[in-house]
Protein backbone atom coordinates (compact mmCIF):
# COMPACT_ATOMS: atom_id res chain seq x y z
CA UNK A 1 0.00 0.00 0.00
CA UNK A 2 1.20 3.51 -0.79
CA UNK A 3 0.39 6.62 1.29
CA UNK A 4 0.95 10.30 0.54
CA UNK A 5 -0.02 13.73 1.86
CA UNK A 6 -2.85 15.70 0.25
CA UNK A 7 -3.55 18.97 2.06
CA UNK A 8 -4.44 18.11 5.66
CA UNK A 9 -5.20 14.48 4.80
CA UNK A 10 -3.29 11.29 4.22
CA UNK A 11 -4.31 9.27 1.17
CA UNK A 12 -3.81 5.52 1.29
CA UNK A 13 -3.97 3.72 -2.04
CA UNK A 14 -5.85 0.43 -1.65
CA UNK A 15 -7.46 -2.30 -3.72
CA UNK A 16 -10.04 -4.57 -2.10
CA UNK A 17 -8.31 -5.34 1.20
CA UNK A 18 -9.29 -2.22 3.16
CA UNK A 19 -13.06 -1.75 3.26
CA UNK A 20 -14.38 0.30 6.16
CA UNK A 21 -17.64 -1.58 6.68
CA UNK A 22 -15.84 -4.92 6.68
CA UNK A 23 -13.22 -3.76 9.19
CA UNK A 24 -15.53 -1.97 11.62
CA UNK A 25 -18.61 -4.21 11.39
CA UNK A 26 -16.98 -7.63 11.79
CA UNK A 27 -17.23 -7.67 15.59
CA UNK A 28 -13.64 -6.86 16.50
CA UNK A 29 -14.03 -3.26 17.73
CA UNK A 30 -16.67 -1.06 19.36
CA UNK A 31 -15.69 2.62 19.13
CA UNK A 32 -16.07 3.15 15.39
CA UNK A 33 -19.34 4.36 13.87
CA UNK A 34 -20.54 5.29 10.38
CA UNK A 35 -21.16 8.95 9.56
CA UNK A 36 -22.52 8.06 6.12
CA UNK A 37 -22.16 5.19 3.66
CA UNK A 38 -18.48 5.89 2.95
CA UNK A 39 -17.23 7.59 6.13
CA UNK A 40 -16.49 6.29 9.63
CA UNK A 41 -15.28 8.01 12.75
CA UNK A 42 -13.78 6.56 15.87
CA UNK A 43 -11.51 6.90 18.86
CA UNK A 44 -8.55 4.54 19.12
CA UNK A 45 -5.30 4.64 21.04
CA UNK A 46 -6.39 7.95 22.57
CA UNK A 47 -6.93 9.67 19.20
CA UNK A 48 -9.94 10.64 17.12
CA UNK A 49 -9.98 9.77 13.42
CA UNK A 50 -12.27 10.10 10.43
CA UNK A 51 -11.83 7.78 7.47
CA UNK A 52 -13.46 8.20 4.08
CA UNK A 53 -13.65 5.51 1.41
CA UNK A 54 -12.99 6.81 -2.11
CA UNK A 55 -12.24 5.11 -5.43
CA UNK A 56 -9.22 2.84 -4.82
CA UNK A 57 -8.17 4.84 -1.80
CA UNK A 58 -8.87 5.63 1.85
CA UNK A 59 -8.68 9.22 3.07
CA UNK A 60 -7.39 9.76 6.62
CA UNK A 61 -8.91 13.17 7.32
CA UNK A 62 -6.92 15.81 9.24
CA UNK A 63 -4.02 13.45 9.87
CA UNK A 64 -0.31 14.19 9.78
CA UNK A 65 2.17 11.87 8.14
CA UNK A 66 3.89 11.47 11.51
CA UNK A 67 0.66 10.35 13.20
CA UNK A 68 -0.09 8.02 10.30
CA UNK A 69 3.35 6.39 10.53
CA UNK A 70 3.50 6.34 14.34
CA UNK A 71 -0.05 5.16 15.03
CA UNK A 72 -2.34 4.18 12.17
CA UNK A 73 0.20 2.15 10.20
CA UNK A 74 0.36 -0.40 13.01
CA UNK A 75 -3.26 -0.06 14.15
CA UNK A 76 -4.60 -0.98 10.71
CA UNK A 77 -1.95 -3.67 10.21
CA UNK A 78 -0.78 -1.99 7.02
CA UNK A 79 2.50 -3.88 6.82
CA UNK A 80 0.68 -7.19 6.37
CA UNK A 81 -0.07 -8.42 2.85
CA UNK A 82 -3.76 -9.35 3.07
CA UNK A 83 -3.86 -10.35 -0.60
CA UNK A 84 -1.51 -13.19 0.26
CA UNK A 85 -3.48 -14.04 3.41
CA UNK A 86 -6.74 -14.20 1.47
CA UNK A 87 -5.24 -16.53 -1.12
CA UNK A 88 -3.98 -18.87 1.56
CA UNK A 89 -7.23 -18.82 3.55
CA UNK A 90 -9.38 -19.35 0.44
CA UNK A 91 -7.35 -22.43 -0.48
CA UNK A 92 -8.21 -24.14 2.81
CA UNK A 93 -11.88 -24.86 2.09
CA UNK A 94 -14.61 -23.81 -0.40
CA UNK A 95 -16.60 -22.20 2.43
CA UNK A 96 -13.63 -20.01 3.26
CA UNK A 97 -13.35 -18.99 -0.39
CA UNK A 98 -16.95 -17.71 -0.19
CA UNK A 99 -16.30 -16.01 3.15
CA UNK A 100 -13.12 -14.29 1.95
CA UNK A 101 -14.88 -12.96 -1.17
CA UNK A 102 -17.69 -11.59 0.98
CA UNK A 103 -15.44 -9.96 3.60
CA UNK A 104 -12.50 -9.15 1.36
CA UNK A 105 -11.82 -5.81 3.06
CA UNK A 106 -11.37 -7.17 6.61
CA UNK A 107 -8.13 -6.34 8.42
CA UNK A 108 -7.33 -7.43 11.98
CA UNK A 109 -6.87 -4.24 13.99
CA UNK A 110 -3.96 -3.99 16.45
CA UNK A 111 -5.94 -2.56 19.36
CA UNK A 112 -4.90 -1.50 22.84
CA UNK A 113 -4.78 -4.71 24.93
CA UNK A 114 -6.29 -3.07 28.03
CA UNK A 115 -9.24 -1.59 26.17
CA UNK A 116 -9.73 -4.89 24.38
CA UNK A 117 -9.77 -6.81 27.67
CA UNK A 118 -12.47 -4.65 29.25
CA UNK A 119 -14.44 -4.37 26.00
CA UNK A 120 -14.73 -8.12 25.57
CA UNK A 121 -15.60 -8.64 29.22
CA UNK A 122 -18.48 -6.25 28.54
CA UNK A 123 -19.31 -8.12 25.32
CA UNK A 124 -20.23 -11.37 27.08
CA UNK A 125 -23.92 -12.21 26.48
CA UNK A 126 -24.43 -8.79 24.93
CA UNK A 127 -25.30 -7.29 21.54
CA UNK A 128 -23.10 -4.85 19.64
CA UNK A 129 -25.24 -1.68 20.00
CA UNK A 130 -25.41 -2.19 23.75
CA UNK A 131 -21.69 -2.99 24.00
CA UNK A 132 -20.91 0.25 22.18
CA UNK A 133 -23.22 2.21 24.45
CA UNK A 134 -21.69 0.77 27.64
CA UNK A 135 -18.12 1.41 26.46
CA UNK A 136 -19.06 4.99 25.55
CA UNK A 137 -20.53 5.49 29.04
CA UNK A 138 -17.39 4.08 30.62
CA UNK A 139 -15.18 6.46 28.63
CA UNK A 140 -17.34 9.48 29.40
CA UNK A 141 -17.40 8.70 33.12
CA UNK A 142 -13.73 7.81 33.67
CA UNK A 143 -11.65 8.63 30.58
CA UNK A 144 -9.80 11.83 29.68
CA UNK A 145 -11.73 14.51 27.84
CA UNK A 146 -10.31 16.08 24.69
CA UNK A 147 -11.55 18.17 21.76
CA UNK A 148 -11.30 16.61 18.32
CA UNK A 149 -10.51 18.44 15.08
CA UNK A 150 -14.23 19.18 14.56
CA UNK A 151 -14.46 20.95 17.91
CA UNK A 152 -16.41 18.11 19.51
CA UNK A 153 -15.85 16.71 22.99
CA UNK A 154 -14.41 13.17 22.97
CA UNK A 155 -13.20 10.79 25.64
CA UNK A 156 -10.31 8.35 25.75
CA UNK A 157 -10.82 4.85 27.07
CA UNK A 158 -10.04 4.91 30.82
CA UNK A 159 -6.72 3.51 32.01
CA UNK A 160 -6.59 0.80 34.70
CA UNK A 161 -5.87 3.45 37.34
CA UNK A 162 -8.77 5.61 36.18
CA UNK A 163 -11.09 2.61 36.36
CA UNK A 164 -10.15 1.98 40.00
CA UNK A 165 -12.40 4.97 40.78
CA UNK A 166 -15.36 3.06 39.34
CA UNK A 167 -17.15 1.36 42.21
CA UNK A 168 -19.12 -1.79 41.51
CA UNK A 169 -22.30 0.08 42.45
CA UNK A 170 -21.53 2.88 39.98
CA UNK A 171 -20.82 0.38 37.22
CA UNK A 172 -24.14 -1.36 37.88
CA UNK A 173 -25.92 2.00 37.70
CA UNK A 174 -24.33 2.49 34.28
CA UNK A 175 -25.93 -0.75 33.10
CA UNK A 176 -22.99 -3.15 33.31
CA UNK A 177 -25.08 -5.70 35.24
CA UNK A 178 -23.19 -8.74 36.56
CA UNK A 179 -20.14 -7.56 34.55
CA UNK A 180 -19.72 -4.66 37.02
CA UNK A 181 -17.96 -6.94 39.49
CA UNK A 182 -15.65 -8.26 36.80
CA UNK A 183 -14.68 -4.78 35.58
CA UNK A 184 -14.11 -3.55 39.11
CA UNK A 185 -11.98 -6.54 40.11
CA UNK A 186 -9.91 -6.54 36.92
CA UNK A 187 -9.19 -2.80 37.18
CA UNK A 188 -8.08 -3.19 40.78
CA UNK A 189 -5.87 -6.17 39.98
CA UNK A 190 -4.21 -4.68 36.90
CA UNK A 191 -3.59 -1.27 38.49
CA UNK A 192 -1.85 -2.91 41.45
CA UNK A 193 0.14 -5.35 39.32
CA UNK A 194 0.85 -3.15 36.31
CA UNK A 195 4.39 -4.42 35.67
CA UNK A 196 3.14 -8.00 35.60
CA UNK A 197 0.26 -7.01 33.34
CA UNK A 198 2.61 -5.28 30.88
CA UNK A 199 4.69 -8.44 30.77
CA UNK A 200 1.78 -10.22 29.06
CA UNK A 201 2.96 -8.80 25.72
CA UNK A 202 6.05 -11.01 25.98
CA UNK A 203 4.13 -14.27 26.37
CA UNK A 204 3.41 -16.83 23.70
CA UNK A 205 -0.19 -17.77 22.92
CA UNK A 206 -0.42 -20.65 25.39
CA UNK A 207 1.12 -18.64 28.23
CA UNK A 208 -0.97 -15.58 27.44
CA UNK A 209 -4.22 -17.53 27.53
CA UNK A 210 -3.36 -18.99 30.93
CA UNK A 211 -2.59 -15.50 32.25
CA UNK A 212 -5.79 -13.94 30.86
CA UNK A 213 -7.99 -16.72 32.23
CA UNK A 214 -6.92 -15.70 35.74
CA UNK A 215 -8.84 -12.42 35.40
CA UNK A 216 -12.40 -12.42 36.67
CA UNK A 217 -14.94 -12.51 33.86
CA UNK A 218 -12.50 -13.93 31.31
CA UNK A 219 -13.39 -17.33 29.88
CA UNK A 220 -11.91 -19.08 26.83
CA UNK A 221 -13.92 -17.08 24.26
CA UNK A 222 -13.14 -13.67 25.79
CA UNK A 223 -9.49 -14.64 26.23
CA UNK A 224 -9.28 -15.67 22.56
CA UNK A 225 -10.78 -12.35 21.42
CA UNK A 226 -8.35 -10.38 23.59
CA UNK A 227 -5.41 -12.41 22.29
CA UNK A 228 -6.44 -11.91 18.65
CA UNK A 229 -7.56 -8.28 18.68
CA UNK A 230 -5.39 -6.92 21.48
CA UNK A 231 -2.20 -8.94 21.19
CA UNK A 232 -2.19 -9.90 17.51
CA UNK A 233 -2.07 -13.65 18.16
CA UNK A 234 -3.16 -14.85 14.73
CA UNK A 235 -3.03 -18.49 15.84
CA UNK A 236 -6.07 -17.83 18.04
CA UNK A 237 -9.60 -18.86 16.99
CA UNK A 238 -12.40 -17.43 19.18
CA UNK A 239 -15.30 -19.89 19.43
CA UNK A 240 -18.74 -18.68 20.47
CA UNK A 241 -22.11 -20.37 19.94
CA UNK A 242 -22.37 -19.07 16.39
CA UNK A 243 -18.90 -20.17 15.31
CA UNK A 244 -19.49 -23.50 17.04
CA UNK A 245 -22.41 -24.11 14.65
CA UNK A 246 -20.22 -23.12 11.70
CA UNK A 247 -17.53 -25.58 12.78
CA UNK A 248 -20.05 -28.41 13.09
CA UNK A 249 -21.93 -27.71 9.86
CA UNK A 250 -19.11 -26.81 7.49
CA UNK A 251 -16.00 -28.39 8.98
CA UNK A 252 -17.34 -31.49 10.77
CA UNK A 253 -15.73 -30.43 14.04
CA UNK A 254 -18.33 -31.82 16.43
CA UNK A 255 -16.46 -32.61 19.64
CA UNK A 256 -17.46 -30.72 22.78
CA UNK A 257 -14.06 -31.26 24.38
CA UNK A 258 -12.10 -27.97 24.25
CA UNK A 259 -8.76 -29.71 23.69
CA UNK A 260 -10.12 -31.78 20.79
CA UNK A 261 -11.82 -28.74 19.23
CA UNK A 262 -8.58 -26.75 19.48
CA UNK A 263 -6.56 -29.54 17.89
CA UNK A 264 -9.08 -29.88 15.06
CA UNK A 265 -9.03 -26.14 14.43
CA UNK A 266 -5.25 -26.14 14.35
CA UNK A 267 -5.24 -28.94 11.78
CA UNK A 268 -7.83 -27.18 9.62
CA UNK A 269 -6.49 -23.61 9.77
CA UNK A 270 -2.87 -24.02 10.90
CA UNK A 271 -1.25 -20.58 11.15
CA UNK A 272 -4.32 -18.79 9.79
CA UNK A 273 -6.78 -19.37 12.62
CA UNK A 274 -7.42 -15.75 13.54
CA UNK A 275 -8.07 -14.31 10.12
CA UNK A 276 -10.03 -17.40 9.01
CA UNK A 277 -12.32 -17.02 12.01
CA UNK A 278 -13.03 -13.38 11.16
CA UNK A 279 -14.00 -14.17 7.57
CA UNK A 280 -16.25 -17.01 8.74
CA UNK A 281 -17.85 -14.99 11.54
CA UNK A 282 -18.59 -11.97 9.34
CA UNK A 283 -19.91 -14.07 6.47
CA UNK A 284 -22.16 -16.24 8.64
CA UNK A 285 -23.52 -13.36 10.72
CA UNK A 286 -24.24 -11.05 7.79
CA UNK A 287 -26.06 -13.81 5.91
CA UNK A 288 -27.88 -14.91 9.08
CA UNK A 289 -27.10 -18.48 8.12
CA UNK A 290 -28.89 -21.26 9.94
CA UNK A 291 -27.62 -24.73 10.72
CA UNK A 292 -28.21 -26.94 7.70
CA UNK A 293 -28.69 -24.00 5.34
CA UNK A 294 -25.23 -24.24 3.83
CA UNK A 295 -23.63 -21.82 1.40
CA UNK A 296 -25.68 -19.69 -0.95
Amino acid sequence: MRAYVEGNDIILKVKDDFILKHIFECGQCFRWNPIDEVTYEGIAMGHYLQLKEEVNQIRFLDTTLKQFNDLWLLYFDLNTDYSDLKERVSALHPVLGEAVDFGSGIRILKQDPWETLISFIISANNNIPRIKMLIRKLAEAFGDQFINNKGEVCYTFPSPVQLTFATEEKLREMGMGYRAKYIYEVAQKVSHEYDSYNHLTNLNTVELEKALLKYMGVGPKVASCVMLFGYGKMDTFPVDTWIRKVLIEWFAIESTRPTEVREAIKRRFSGLEGIAQQYLFYYAREHKLEIGQGIK
